[in-house]
């Protein structure tokens, strides 16, 4: 990752989470990770892909934990569905739901397309990073 080495090991055992975590965003280097597990409890790096069993409706509404993975830290993930919109990305025209997503000191919007498969087809990172689908 940007050059540098990233390495992040969990253990997932017993009602607690270790492991090491290597990252360029840590300036210390290798981080010790210790925490104790709490119900509902999601890695972030799932987030995504879990994305696409989500009922997703107008009012939607939810939080649950996600435990940074590069930090050790729990935090909520806010999510909710704020309207319904069209939008066109390079691989098409798609009816999405906007969906406000916060996590930690993170804030993005994403959008949801409404029909199956659920998939992202454009995620906004702040004002300055945008992904968008592109086949």
């Amino acid at each position: 990752m940007m050059g540098k080495p990233m390495k992040i090991s969990l253990d997932w055992r017993d009602g607690r989470i270790t492991g090491r975590a290597l990252t360029p965003t840590n300036p210390t280097g290798e981080l010790a990770i210790g925490v104790a597990q709490v119900p509902g409890l999601v890695d972030d790096n799932a987030v995504t892909p879990l994305q696409a069993y989500v009922r997703w409706r107008e009012g939607l509404e939810f939080t649950f934990p996600v435990i940074s993975s590069s930090k050790g830290t729990i935090f909520d993930f806010a999510v909710k569905v704020l309207e319904s919109e069209r939008v066109t990305v390079p691989a098409g025209n798609f009816g999405t739901w906007r969906v406000q997503l916060t996590m930690d000191r993170s804030h993005m919007v994403a959008n949801v397309t409404r029909s199956a498969p659920q998939r992202v087809v454009r995620l906004s990172i702040g004002s300055m990073h945008e992904v968008r689908l592109v086949t």
